[in-house]
């Protein structure tokens, strides 16, 4: 499972129990999940901002090194905007939010929230982990331009690419509205 799935999934879980909780500690989960939920979306929007880059690349001898190594150069713009340094800090904060409600958190929800808890240790390997998919397609179409034979065929391969980016922003913007949505609920119900 994916780290938007599972954070999605455990902030959900959250509202089961927050009834049972004091006053600070609903503050404290609305401030980490809304924060969490920032931090996801960030690194979404850091990867439509690369994918929008291709677009940009007209030339094959730029184009192909773009796609084949857009998975250390997205691990660099999480570094440079610090994409993931707060996912640490909320790590602790998270973790520690539960441990005075333990009781009052059934086994099956502490065990989501441990998971996701795990998953936040590690940060910006983890949400890349996520990317992999795209960037393995983003390197097969490396190969395929590496291969083409003439114009028509790079034409070709250029065409099915920008189709495929079309579609990963289509998804990427559905997964940006899935962990706003949720972290919303949360905030709104806790």
């Amino acid at each position: 499972m994916s780290i938007i799935s599972e954070f999605c999934a455990s902030v959900r879980e959250v509202v089961s129990f927050g009834s049972k909780l004091q006053r600070e500690q609903r503050k404290e989960i609305q401030t980490v999940v809304g924060a969490l939920a920032d931090e996801l979306t960030r690194s979404i929007d850091l990867l439509r901002i690369y994918l929008d880059g291709i677009r940009a690349s007209d030339f094959r001898h730029r184009l192909v090194p773009y796609l084949r190594d857009s998975g250390s150069k997205l691990l660099t713009s999480f570094h440079e905007f610090e994409v993931c340094t707060g996912l640490y800090e909320l790590k602790d904060r998270f973790k520690g939010l539960f441990d005075p409600v333990g009781a009052a958190v059934s086994m099956d929800n502490k065990s989501t929230i441990i998971r996701l808890i795990e998953d936040l240790a590690r940060g910006e390997r983890k949400i890349l982990d996520d990317m992999d998919e795209t960037f393995s397609v983003l390197r097969d179409f490396a190969d395929r331009l590496d291969v083409a034979r003439d114009e028509q065929e790079e034409c070709v391969v250029k065409s099915d690419l920008l189709g495929e980016i079309r579609a990963m922003k289509v998804e990427l913007g559905n997964k940006k509205e899935n962990i706003k949505n949720t972290a919303r609920a949360i905030i709104d119900n806790l």
